[in-house]
């Protein structure tokens, strides 16, 4: 009883003082249910979580038979942000509201067809918002701009001094880690990349987290909680110097740190490139850079720090990354 009244509003009223049942029972209770998703249900009750494998539509109808609130809960939270479409919202109680509205509720979404976005994440025609970022060789050199789920657009805050490494970093920290290439364009003087952050998966939730995820569900998990990092290294191959371009929390600037777009610029070959795992190559950037800035660096690197590469047309550019795990930032 002790394990079935707490998760069932079914149960709870069946087992209160003020149901009336036949005393020649004895203390046995009879569910007309079918019993293969009553044991799932039950294992849930015990441990307070649920393999999503395990739920199928026999299982989420007894949930609503039973009363199981919390679950059905998770259920609509998980299966809403899933199918990655309609209102922005948050909390769990606004985003199960936000699926009843939108779909119908639990039964009128099985009877639709929607129930395998339960089970797998919709990858079709999720809402998705875009950011830009476009590289100019007539200044300024790079500019991100981010457009917002109600049509507005933002411009970044301003990307140092035309940095490379400022704009990803800071698009990747607030989830704009997809390129659309469908979507890039160019011309002989600029070059426009975009990228694409999945709406829904903004969405924070401590409802989700009594599913026990599947393995391939796993693997998806570890790569959307994963952006990048993005670091850069300068050097002149005449005369030696070298600069390294890092993320802005490696700043001894407490503003700086604080503004996603920002870098920190250290006047030699930072040991961050090689004790914080900066170790994957990123040539695709490295050839934007040698085409749109490389002859700009006067521009690039701030001069109010007292930082400039002479001889510019010898400086050669390597770009690394490293995967990190965390929130997007807002």
């Amino acid at each position: 009883v002790s394990t079935l009244t707490p998760n069932s509003a079914y149960c709870a009223s069946l087992f209160s003082d003020n149901w009336n049942h036949d005393d020649d029972a004895g203390d046995e209770i009879f569910l007309d249910q079918d019993p293969v998703p009553f044991e799932i249900l039950l294992a849930y009750m015990r441990r307070g979580m649920i393999k999503v494998k395990d739920i199928d539509t026999n299982v989420l109808a007894l949930a609503e038979f039973l009363g199981m609130e919390r679950l059905l809960l998770a259920v609509k939270v998980r299966w809403y942000c899933n199918i990655g479409k309609g209102p922005i919202v948050s909390g769990d109680e606004e985003i199960a509201g936000a699926f009843d509205q939108e779909h119908g509720g639990i039964p009128k979404a099985i009877s639709t067809g929607l129930f395998p976005y339960f089970l797998k994440r919709n990858e079709v025609d999720v809402d998705k918002d875009l950011a830009s970022m476009e590289f100019s060789e007539q200044g300024p050199y790079i500019s991100v701009t981010i457009a917002d789920s109600n049509g507005g657009v933002t411009k970044s805050p301003a990307v140092e001094a035309g940095c490379l490494v400022g704009a990803l970093n800071g698009l990747h920290l607030k989830g704009y880690t997809k390129r659309e290439s469908q979507l890039e364009t160019a011309n002989a003087c600029a070059y426009t990349m975009v990228f694409s952050c999945i709406r829904h998966s903004a969405i924070a939730s401590d409802a989700r987290d009594i599913f026990i995820p599947a393995a391939h569900e796993m693997k998806i998990q570890m790569e959307d909680s994963s952006t990048k990092q993005f670091a850069m290294l300068l050097e002149n191959m005449q005369n030696a110097d070298e600069v390294t371009i890092a993320p802005a929390e490696f700043s001894d600037d407490p503003q700086e740190r604080e503004n996603p777009f920002a870098v920190a610029i250290f006047r030699t070959r930072a040991p961050l490139l090689d004790n914080k795992c900066f170790d994957t190559r990123e040539e695709g950037y490295e050839q934007l850079f040698k085409r749109y800035i490389s002859e700009t660096l006067d521009h690039y690197l701030p001069r109010r720090r007292g930082f400039g590469m002479r001889d510019e047309t010898a400086t050669q550019c390597r770009i690394f990354s490293r995967k990190i795990h965390g929130c997007k930032s807002t």
